[in-house]
């Protein structure tokens, strides 16, 4: 089993060089919203906005991006907090019926659950690959689902269970086109150093 100080080391290595950027989000989210049934759209746009919001606000390393795999789907983004490593699970909505995020479930275990997020070769996908089962259920890997919903406007970050359950509530919530421009605004700022 990897310890804390094992896993972070990794991560950090991981990480090194890694580029991160979204550019233009507010045309995204305008073209988000012009196609709401345009899925694939979505999932890419919630998960760029998902990435900058825990990189550019929250300060995690993003040490893991799907966007950049090819396979089967798994686990979208891996973050380094600066304690420990997240597994972080991306739902995008764009209808107004959304009643929050929710795990999808195989015959063998729920989405995001311990089970979910460190077997079935999804930590080695997203190259953790030293993370285990065990790992996640000591808490030396915190999972947590980040739910972009276009229609209500807003970014939520929800803590995840054992079992793969979402809490109700979200801890950590942001206006999302507030968080589009102030993307937008420092990429733009950036460019023009």
């Amino acid at each position: 089993m990897a310890t804390a100080a094992t896993l972070a080391q990794r991560q950090r290595t991981i990480g090194e060089g890694s580029s991160m950027g979204c550019n233009n989000l507010v045309e995204q989210l305008d073209e988000v919203r012009t196609n709401p049934g345009n899925r694939a759209m979505l999932g890419e746009f919630g998960e760029a906005v998902a990435e900058v919001f825990l990189n550019e606000v929250l300060g995690h390393e993003v040490v893991f991006d799907a966007a950049t795999r090819s396979g089967p789907q798994g686990i979208d983004l891996v973050t380094f907090d600066g304690e420990r490593i997240v597994v972080v699970e991306v739902k995008a909505t764009a209808s107004g019926r959304s009643l929050g995020p929710r795990m999808t479930s195989t015959t063998t275990t729920r989405q995001m659950s311990d089970e979910w997020a460190g077997g079935g070769g999804r930590p080695a996908a997203a190259n953790i690959d030293q993370v285990t089962v065990a790992d996640v259920a000591e808490h030396y890997v915190d999972k947590m689902v980040v739910h972009v919903d276009v229609q209500q406007d807003r970014v939520a970050i929800h803590d995840v269970d054992s079992a793969g359950r979402v809490t109700r509530e979200a801890h950590t919530t942001i206006g999302l086109s507030d968080l589009v421009r102030f993307v937008d605004a420092i990429n733009a700022d950036a460019g023009h150093r």
